[in-house]
């Protein structure tokens, strides 16, 4: 007597008239390892690593499991969120068997202004066949957005703790000068800086360089060069300034925090 599948119990009787039940369907938990950069920046390219558990029954055969990657303000997957990439993986999990795949993706070049989550859904149209399709989404940590603008303070030795403001857009070069020693401050409208330079890496290092002259002074024009340096801790950056000028330097230490 042939083995057959009934349609409507999705049960299999065999012979001498023994019903076999089916095999319990899989049942995928994503989860993200490794770590992240301090800072990603727009249109910055990201590595991440999903590791794929399968808590529910063994699949028989080898499938291809879609993955999908969006950034999104919170860590809910809802309506804002904005898909920036898809890609499938090849799965034949055991229970109880684990595999990661490393993914390779461009983040947007437009991010969310306080920060962001980048977040993964797994098996989202149910392509595979599971048990529960509630558990397929998993959030990665809070990714802080580095641009914007900071103030804190500037500590002067002797003298005490002055205001001090950055501004970090993604043209980071062209505003620094209006903004290297707070808005509003008497240095701004008598700096002519002939070199200005600025970098943000992925380590979270912000560098500025500045040299020109300080005109309209008692001295005449006087020559400065001014170096700071900084490392952002997400909301926060701390770092020096160096200041050189008439043949003397110094060193400063400043903290600011980002505040819009």
């Amino acid at each position: 007597m042939p083995t057959f599948v009934e349609p409507l119990e999705s049960r299999v009787l065999l012979s001498g008239g023994a019903v076999a039940e089916p095999a319990p369907a899989p049942d995928f938990v994503a989860s993200l390892s490794g770590k992240y950069p301090p800072v990603i920046l727009p249109a910055a390219t990201v590595k991440t690593t999903v590791r794929l558990t399968n808590q529910g029954g063994a699949m028989g055969v080898q499938q291809m499991v879609p993955v999908a990657v969006y950034v999104s303000a919170t860590p809910d997957l809802d309506a804002s969120a904005t898909p920036i990439y898809e890609t499938t993986v090849k799965a034949k999990l055991k229970t109880g068997q684990t595999r990661s795949y490393n993914l390779k993706m461009t983040a947007p070049a437009s991010l969310p202004g306080d920060g962001y989550y980048f977040i993964v859904q797994i098996n989202a149209q149910g392509t595979v066949v599971e048990s529960d399709l509630n558990n397929n989404v998993v959030a990665g940590s809070f990714l802080s957005n580095p641009f914007g603008h900071y103030s804190g303070t500037v500590s002067i030795p002797t003298m005490g703790d002055y205001p001090i403001s950055f501004d970090l857009s993604p043209g980071i070069g062209s505003a620094i000068t209006s903004s290297m020693f707070g808005g509003g401050s008497d240095y701004s409208g008598i700096l002519n800086a002939t070199d200005v330079s600025a970098s943000l890496t992925s380590s979270g290092r912000y560098q500025v360089k500045v040299s020109g002259t300080l005109n309209d002074t008692p001295y005449g024009d006087v020559r400065f060069r001014v170096n700071a340096s900084g490392t952002i801790h997400g909301q926060t950056m701390d770092g020096t300034i160096g200041v050189s000028a008439m043949g003397h330097s110094i060193r400063l230490r400043f903290t600011v925090t980002k505040d819009w």
